[in-house]
C-alpha cells in the first residue's frame, strides 16, 4: 500500500492520507490535547478492543470530559478497518479532547506492527529528571514529550528502550511499555500508584494472577532473573540486558515469555500470531480480499 493511498480517519471522515488536512491551530497539534490508544490488528480483528475502549472511557471521565460512547467508538473502528481493508497492522486511535463527544472527535491511522529483536530487548536506565512521572502521566495521552526524548536517547546509545526509575530509586516502566520482572519465582510489575500507565496487556496479566503488583527498587535489579516488556503491539517481549544493572538476562530462552504469552493467548487467541517467529506479522498487510495494487511497495515507514 503506497503512503498516499493509506486511509485515515479525520474528524469523523475516512479519507486518503494525501487529502487529510490538519489545522495548525488545532489544540491536538499545538498542545497535544488528546488521549491515545494503540492496539494490534491481526487478520483484520482489533485485539483486546473492549479493554482499550474501557481505558479510554476511564481516562475521559477522569479528565472531566464527556466520553464518546464506547459502542460508537467500536462501530467507527470497525468501519475504518473495513474501509482500509488491512489484515495486519497497528491501529492508533486518538480522542481529540476539545471536540464534542461524538465520532468526529476521533482520529485513526494504521502503521506496521513492530518487529521485536530476535535476541530480546536491550534497555538503558534513566533515573529521575525526565523519568519522573508528572500529574497526567498515568493517562495515555498524546503529549508525551519526556518519554519520546528518553526513547530517542536510549536508541542513540544502541538500546531499544529505557527503563524508567524515579528519584527515590523505584522502578516504574519502560518508555513504551510496562515492565514485568521475575525474582525468586515471583512475577511482579510496578504499582499504578507510582504513576505508571495502566497498560491493557498489564491488566490482562494481573487479572489472570500470573503477575502481581509490587514495589521494585533499582538496587534489586542485579538479582533479577528475567524481565519482559508488555504492551498491545509487542505482546510480551523478553529483555536480554539492562545496561549497568542486569547485563546478562536469558531473553527469549527464559521461562517468563512463554508463561505470559500463554495468558494473553488464552484471553485473545488471535494474539498467538504476535509471538516472535516466522508467522509474526510485521509489515502493514492488506486483506486477502483486497486487490493488490501493483504500486504497493511494502510497509509504511
Amino acid at each position: 500500500m503506497r503512503r498516499d493511498d493509506e486511509l485515515v480517519l479525520e474528524r469523523g471522515a475516512i479519507v486518503p492520507a494525501s487529502v487529510a488536512r490538519v489545522d495548525p491551530r488545532d489544540a491536538l497539534v499545538v498542545g497535544g490535547f488528546g488521549l491515545i490508544e494503540t492496539l494490534a490488528v491481526v487478520d483484520g480483528v482489533p485485539m483486546l478492543l473492549p479493554e482499550h475502549l474501557a481505558r479510554l472511557e476511564r481516562s475521559e471521565r477522569e479528565l472531566g470530559v464527556r466520553p464518546v460512547p464506547s459502542e460508537r467508538v467500536e462501530a467507527t473502528v470497525r468501519e475504518f478497518l473495513a474501509a482500509a481493508a488491512v489484515r495486519d497492522a497497528g491501529l492508533r486511535i486518538v480522542r481529540a479532547l476539545e471536540a464534542e463527544a461524538s465520532p468526529s472527535a476521533l482520529r485513526m491511522d494504521l502503521r506496521p506492527l513492530p518487529e521485536p529483536p530476535s535476541g530480546g530487548l536491550r534497555l538503558t536506565v534513566e533515573r529521575g529528571g525526565l523519568a519522573e512521572p508528572s500529574g497526567a502521566d498515568h493517562l495515555k495521552h498524546t503529549g508525551r514529550l519526556a518519554k519520546r526524548v528518553l526513547a530517542d536517547r536510549a536508541r542513540a546509545l544502541g538500546a531499544d528502550a529505557a527503563l524508567l526509575v524515579d528519584g527515590a530509586g523505584r522502578v516504574l516502566e519502560a518508555t513504551h511499555a510496562n515492565a514485568v520482572l521475575a525474582f525468586g519465582g515471583r512475577r511482579v510489575t510496578p504499582a499504578l500508584g507510582l504513576g505508571v500507565i495502566p497498560g491493557v496487556v498489564r491488566g490482562v496479566l494481573l487479572a489472570s494472577g500470573a503477575v502481581e503488583e509490587a514495589r521494585v527498587e533499582l538496587g534489586e535489579l542485579p538479582g533479577l532473573e528475567e524481565a519482559c516488556l508488555a504492551n498491545s503491539l509487542l505482546g510480551c517481549c523478553p529483555v536480554r540486558s539492562i545496561d549497568g544493572v542486569a547485563p546478562r538476562l536469558p531473553g527469549p530462552l527464559g521461562a517468563l515469555p512463554g508463561a505470559l504469552w500463554a495468558v494473553l493467548v488464552d484471553r485473545e487467541p488471535g494474539l498467538a500470531r504476535l509471538r516472535p517467529g516466522p508467522d509474526r506479522p510485521g509489515a502493514l498487510r492488506p486483506s486477502p480480499d483486497r486487490p493488490r495494487d501493483p504500486g504497493d511497495v511494502g510497509p509504511i515507514t
